[in-house]
């Protein structure tokens, strides 16, 4: 459970004044980078999690560190480690979380003397504007702080919510961590980042979105004898488009497209050029199967500037739907010349392939993709598929079983009955059919050949499927489910 515990003015005085300066130059992301490695901390708990903070205030021989409150809302004893690699014990009693936000403050003492951030004024990120974050995350090699560089997609100051998004691909344990402006200034905290379900695939794609709860919403959490110079109303007013967009977004995850859409309708009736908005549009369009709809706006953020490989990807999505099987290979080969590790376009490029039965180039694709996701087990069913169209019945399998060991003890029936087929025409007769049986026992409606039809197979799989089912054993099987005494 979350307490609310409102946060204390005595705790970092009032000594953070947010002013508007005349910057000549903004500074360079290497400048940056080593601004938040000297004032980024790894906050670690006893039960095994971790997170990150900002050290954001001194006073004397005690730190405040800015942080989520996720990150340390739980019932344990939290380490912070500092960028000279020394640990000090957060003091339990003093985490305190502002309102029901997601944010939390909390204090450690050391003789040594760390930097502090510098805070920025939120209010003034507008969309597309340069923002970095920094964090901890774990790898092979252990702890390790991670800077990212993306920019703004939304800054909304209407709810103590995760008001700031931005295009910053995030990573586990980044959570509480900085993000700071081309001035090198703290301007929000890392929240979460967002995650899509992949279109016509079982996958959850990390679309390299994130959002953060900005420092103005922060200072407002009780700090309000602070001399704060916040936007002025030009300022609010420009930025009502981004809370339509952020209301879209609320709206899109709640599968309510209709609002979503009239959402993204105002955000771009105020701002005719916000290509994000014209992206998610697109996106909603599409869950509503209104894919020229989606394709006009997806074409829209391109033609507006938005150069990335999600709209190239889902773009080459709706055009698949559209039967422009041509169009969308191009948009995939375009997502891919802008990341060449971008597997899901590799995949889908090669699910283009198998349908065009350019099974090699299938193959080729499906290849790649594993070799960048190898967790991804459905693309070993997509190989598999195309391998067996060319005839190649050990590789077809050899993937099969693959898929198949992931599964449950029981397995999936469709699965097992493709491999029957293989072992059969394998010459593994007796093996085929009886694991053949055994799939039409798990699945009865298997036994209908038109049933078969609809599950996507190639032409070659389809054909000594039914050549299969002529086998007399095969067909007293089938006849015993059919006809069951």
């Amino acid at each position: 459970m979350r307490f609310s515990h409102p946060i204390s003015t005595l705790l970092i005085g009032a000594s953070i004044a947010i002013v508007k300066t005349q910057v000549a130059v903004a500074l360079s992301p290497q400048q940056i980078r080593q601004i938040a490695q000297n004032i980024t901390v790894q906050i670690q708990g006893e039960d095994g999690t971790w997170g990150s903070g900002t050290i954001i205030k001194r006073d004397r021989e005690n730190y405040y560190v800015l942080t989520s409150f996720h990150v340390v809302d739980k019932p344990t004893n939290y380490t912070i480690f500092t960028a000279d690699k020394q640990s000090y014990l957060i003091n339990n009693n003093s985490i305190q979380q502002g309102s029901s936000a997601d944010i939390a403050l909390v204090k450690f003492s050391s003789h040594k003397i760390y930097k502090t951030a510098k805070v920025g004024n939120s209010d003034l990120l507008i969309t597309s504007t340069p923002i970095y974050i920094a964090g901890f995350t774990k790898s092979k090699l252990g702890f390790q702080l991670l800077f990212r560089a993306g920019e703004v997609i939304a800054n909304s100051n209407k709810s103590y919510d995760y008001g700031l998004i931005y295009t910053n691909n995030s990573r586990s344990g980044m959570s509480g961590g900085g993000v700071f402006n081309r001035d090198g200034e703290l301007v929000a905290v890392q929240g979460w980042g967002e995650a899509n379900q992949f279109y016509d695939r079982a996958e959850t794609v990390i679309t390299g979105n994130a959002r953060g709860i900005t420092i103005n919403t922060f200072l407002k959490l009780g700090l309000v004898d602070l001399k704060v110079v916040f936007p002025t109303q030009d300022l609010a007013i420009a930025s009502k488009a981004d809370d339509f967009y952020l209301l879209g977004l609320k709206k899109q995850k709640h599968r309510d497209y209709r609002g979503a859409i009239a959402a993204y309708d105002q955000a771009i009736r105020l701002n005719d050029k916000y290509t994000y908005a014209y992206y998610k549009r697109g996106d909603a369009y599409y869950e509503q199967g209104k894919y020229r709809n989606s394709l006009s706006d997806f074409s829209q953020a391109i033609k507006f500037g938005l150069k990335h490989v999600d709209i190239y990807n889902y773009r080459g999505l709706t055009r698949y739907k559209l039967s422009d099987n041509q169009g969308a290979i191009s948009d995939y080969t375009a997502a891919l010349s802008l990341d060449p590790k971008y597997h899901y376009a590799y995949a889908n490029r090669g699910d283009i392939h198998y349908k065009l039965k350019q099974y090699q180039s299938a193959i080729q694709d499906y290849t790649t993709a594993i070799n960048l996701n190898p967790e991804s087990k459905q693309l070993y069913i997509d190989r598999a598929d195309a391998f067996y169209e060319l005839g190649k019945i050990d590789l077809a399998i050899r993937d099969w079983q693959i898929y198949r060991k992931q599964l449950p003890r029981d397995g999936n029936a469709s699965l097992d009955l493709a491999i029957a087929v293989s072992l059969y025409f394998k010459g593994k007769k007796a093996e085929g059919i009886a694991l053949g049986t055994l799939a039409l026992q798990k699945r009865n409606d298997l036994a209908d050949f038109n049933k078969i039809k609809s599950l996507g197979w190639g032409d070659r799989l389809l054909l000594d499927t039914q050549k299969f089912f002529q086998d007399p054993k095969m067909q007293a099987a089938i006849a015993k489910i059919k006809n069951p005494v």
